[in-house]
């Protein structure tokens, strides 16, 4: 009797953890290829940069008064994720924007909405099987649309982190308002120290090697 139970308890514990044996096996399955790519958020914007606890940085307006501006924007977009074994890719996509009415230097600047062309070069990393963590390596945007329309502005500090799917037909992404964006270079229309954080989510479904 006592044999059998043992048994028994030993058959149930393979059954239990069988199916997560399996799961962790096809989730290590490399991912490589194309992933088409959708996804939507928000994003805060802060002219004058974050402090530590995430708040606007204040700063002096052309008229000499302190002041801590913000700019709140929703996005949503959709593009092309390319993995490649070594552990690089690229990113190419159309994102839309709107943007909230917000306190420019010489009075309120009306709500607006425009489409960006984003390029991303970035590199990967996989942990546990299944954990990913992509980094830019460079950020470009274009605007075709809107009231920057023409401008590039180049950035960094782009981070997604997120989880593959068993079979890595499937990756589900997210972005940190811990992972700040920052731009590079000098620009006439952006103080050179403006951030960005942005949480939102993007869902990536396989296409082809």
């Amino acid at each position: 009797m006592n044999r059998n139970i043992r048994n028994l308890v030993v058959i149930a514990i393979i059954i239990v953890v069988a199916p997560f044996i399996m799961a962790a096996m096809a989730s290590a399955e490399p991912i490589k290829g194309q992933y088409a790519g959708t996804g939507q958020g928000m994003a805060l914007m802060a002219p004058f940069g974050f402090k530590p606890d995430s708040t606007p940085s204040c700063g002096q307006s052309p008229q000499g008064a302190t002041v801590c501006p913000s700019i709140i924007q929703s996005w949503s977009g959709e593009g092309v994720f390319s993995f490649d074994k070594d552990g690089t890719g690229s990113l190419t996509s159309l994102v839309s924007w709107v943007t909230q009415s917000f306190q420019g230097p010489s009075g309120m600047i009306p709500p607006s909405a425009g489409i960006q062309k984003v390029s991303i070069k970035f590199h990967y990393a996989i942990n546990d099987g299944d954990k990913i963590t992509i980094t830019s390596d460079t950020y470009t945007i274009e605007w075709i649309s809107g009231p920057s329309a023409k401008k590039i502005y180049n950035l960094s500090g782009w981070v997604r982190k997120g989880v593959i799917a068993p079979g890595s037909k499937m990756i589900i992404l997210t972005c940190s308002a811990a992972d700040v964006v920052s731009f590079k270079g000098t620009y006439p229309d952006v103080p050179p120290a403006a951030q960005i954080v942005s949480n939102g989510s993007h869902v990536l479904i396989w296409q082809h090697d």
